[in-house]
């Protein structure tokens, strides 16, 4: 199992503060798969370490799945007439 960090330093090298982000987000990329996506809280801190095992039980994984039907109408569903 891999190591997973997350860096999180702005480009003068310093860390995000609450102020800035409430959240921090990364992508773990390997080729051939899918990427997934990890998110979780600032501490303030320029690195954020996990283990692979451990990642979606301490991190909240987003989903990247597209619902690429967005435009299309909605089926037309049937009304039941109930009779008393």
């Amino acid at each position: 199992m891999a190591d997973l960090v997350v860096y999180a330093k702005k480009g003068n090298g310093t860390t995000y503060d609450l102020s800035e982000a409430d959240y921090i987000v990364g992508v773990w990329a390997v080729d051939g798969e899918v990427p997934r996506v990890f998110m979780f809280e600032n501490r303030c801190l320029s690195e954020y370490w996990c283990s692979e095992a451990k990642a979606s039980e301490r991190w909240i994984e987003l989903s990247i799945a597209l619902n690429r039907n967005l435009d299309e109408p909605e089926p037309e569903t049937s009304a039941l007439a109930l009779a008393a």
